[in-house]
């Protein structure tokens, strides 16, 4: 199996400031090639003005290359899918001074959109997390630069996020169905978002793992997927497989009809009005839906009962 692509890969990497008539200015970036590989720690050395600060302005999309290649997580860095994976502390963290460590968590929690008890659940391991669960109830204002980059930490991307529970819920899965261990089958699962330009930044990722299947978690992201694997002179389903979820009524007359997962929409929207009810009222919330595998095999060459087993196993 192949190493998986770097973090971040820059080549020729310019940036040029301009000014109101677009003449050249300030170079601030000259032609930089570098590779970031993926699980490590990287650190970006040089003198004041040797364009650091510009270089992570342009991972991070904020800024616009002049020119070269920058690749990070195997897509554009101005990609959306790309954006909801990376988390960014400054060298100033601009917390509201007048709030606590727990009402700052709890104003996050309620951008992301987490239930009230889930949220309380989850602040409290937080603020475990970055030792700060003494001063949870005094203002940032008077903490030290230290302790306020600590609750920047704790504001990553994957500490409010539901998905990842979901992700944690497919690596079981796969462990306990295939026998692979938690570590392979984790490198096989890619999050992102649900639609087609998150499929294919997933299956830039899986592609360079030389699967030959690829499971979508929406039928959108799994026509990015194909646009993908077909840019890579890749045939599907002959060289890679691929399987959306949702059965959306347009995807039976894509030309050939895409395999797909049924859900049981009806049922699912009355059990999520009902869990949140109860998540609000007692906090806990389990239910067990049916799911339907609608097989095109134009599509997916799979083995049908194996993955319906996995889908069991996910209820």
């Amino acid at each position: 199996m192949s190493p998986p692509p770097p973090a971040v890969r820059a080549r020729n990497l310019s940036k040029t400031f301009r000014d109101f008539w677009r003449r050249p200015r300030v170079e601030a970036v000259r032609s930089v090639s570098f590779d970031v590989p993926s699980g490590q720690v990287f650190g970006l050395l040089g003198p004041n003005g040797s364009g650091k600060s510009t270089t992570i302005k342009m991972i991070l999309g904020l800024l616009f290359p002049s020119s070269g290649l920058l690749d990070v997580l195997d897509a554009s860095p101005r990609s959306t899918a790309v954006k909801s994976r990376i988390g960014y502390l400054p060298e100033e963290s601009f917390l509201y001074p007048h709030l606590t460590p727990l009402e700052t968590l709890s104003f996050y929690a309620h951008l992301f959109r987490l239930p009230p008890p889930v949220a309380r659940r989850r602040i409290d391991e937080l603020l475990d997390m970055i030792g700060l669960s003494h001063a949870r109830r005094r203002p940032v204002g008077e903490f030290s630069k230290g302790m306020a980059r600590r609750i920047g930490l704790a504001l990553g991307p994957r500490r409010f996020v539901p998905v990842v529970r979901k992700r944690a819920a497919f690596i079981d899965a796969m462990t306990r169905q295939t026998g692979m261990s938690a570590e392979e089958a984790a490198s096989l699962v890619s999050h992102s978002l649900f639609a087609a330009e998150g499929g294919q930044a997933a299956a830039h990722h899986l592609l360079g793992r030389e699967v030959t299947a690829i499971v979508c978690g929406s039928d959108l992201m799994a026509l990015g997927a194909i646009r993908t694997i077909r840019q890579r002179g890749l045939r599907v389903p002959e060289d890679v497989s691929v399987v959306g979820y949702d059965d959306s009524r347009l995807i039976a007359f894509t030309d050939p009809p895409l395999t797909t997962v049924r859900q049981a929409v009806t049922a699912m929207g009355s059990a999520a009005v009902q869990a949140l009810l109860e998540l609000y009222l007692i906090d806990k919330a389990l239910y067990e839906l049916q799911y339907e595998l609608n097989n095109r095999p134009d599509w997916a060459h799979i083995p049908i009962k194996g993955l319906q087993r996995i889908l069991e196993g996910e209820k």
